[in-house]
């Protein structure tokens, strides 16, 4: 189902229930905790006959608590014009994914391989 490149992040986020709570955490730039919101398929948003076309899986979730944020690197990891506030949706992929997330009582669930 999922490409490899995204299978890791993917079946972690996929395996836990709506509305699970996380913490996001990117490069201790950012430290969020989150609900999760839904699935479903996305793409880069190139026309799809351009040959750099690409699909993929995302993860919706709803920002419940903002612990830490840098804002200049929400850029970086590609959240594009998407302010991280409160309340508020924003969606991850493969091409985002934090560092680690952890669950709500504060274990490390996923880690990015390196």
């Amino acid at each position: 189902m999922y490409k490899d490149e995204e299978k890791s992040i993917m079946n972690c986020l996929s395996n836990l229930d709506k509305d699970s709570i996380i913490e996001l955490i990117w490069n201790k730039k950012i430290d969020i905790v989150c609900e999760i919101d839904t699935f479903y398929e996305s793409d880069n948003g190139l026309d799809i006959d351009k040959k750099e076309y690409e699909e993929f899986y995302a993860c919706v979730l709803k920002v419940i608590k903002i612990k830490y944020i840098e804002q200049k690197f929400v850029e970086e990891i590609k959240l594009k014009d998407k302010q991280l506030e409160e309340n508020e949706l924003f969606e991850i992929n493969y091409h985002n994914e934090p560092d680690v997330i952890k669950n709500k009582n504060g274990l490390v669930i996923w880690k990015k391989s390196l």
